[in-house]
Order: structure tokens, then C-alpha cells, then sequence
């Protein structure tokens, strides 16, 4: 609660002092209201901004076979770019239309 983020669980959002605190600072209930929500949008719940979850997961491959297989940085760097331009066009291509 002093840190004005939201309750880790269902049953810490039951507390008393929770409830109390949402009470008096509704605003402090919002973001836990919309995690808990079950209903997501058409698309998902995630970032609207383009390819983001492609292009991190691209990032997060490179990331991975650098640090963790030792990979060549200038093929893992080529590959990354890429997937992120793969990620990227088709993103463009089911917007446009």
C-alpha cells in the first residue's frame, strides 16, 4: 500500500487496509482493476504499437545467443535486423488494408 502500485493477489486485494485505501484514493484501484480483468480487447490486452512483441522477442533471441551460445555478433546482429524488418512489414501489411 505505500507504494501506490496494486495488491500481488486476489485475496491481498480482499484486505481490509486495501479496501480501506481504495476507499479513500480510488484511483489507487484502477490498474489493479484492469490486470484482474478477464475481459481483454479484440487483439489482446498488449501494446498497441506495432510489432512490439515481435520485435522484442526477436531482441530478446540475439540477446540470448549472444550472451548465452556465444554467437557471432555480426550474424546474430544481421538476423535480428532481419526478423525486426519481417516483423515490421508485416505489421505494415495487415494495417494498411
Amino acid at each position: 500500500m505505500n507504494t501506490g502500485y496494486i495488491p500481488i493477489s486476489f485475496q491481498a486485494s480482499e484486505d481490509a487496509a486495501v479496501q480501506a485505501l481504495w476507499a479513500e484514493r480510488p484511483g489507487y484501484q484502477v490498474a489493479y482493476e484492469q490486470l484482474a480483468d478477464d475481459n481483454l480487447p479484440p487483439g489482446g490486452g498488449g501494446p498497441v504499437i506495432g510489432a512490439y512483441v515481435e520485435f522484442r522477442n526477436a531482441l530478446e533471441d540475439a540477446i540470448e545467443a549472444l550472451v548465452l551460445d556465444g554467437a557471432d555478433p555480426a550474424a546474430t546482429a544481421a538476423t535480428l535486423q532481419e526478423e525486426a524488418d519481417a516483423a515490421i512489414a508485416s505489421y505494415n501489411d495487415r494495417v494498411a488494408g
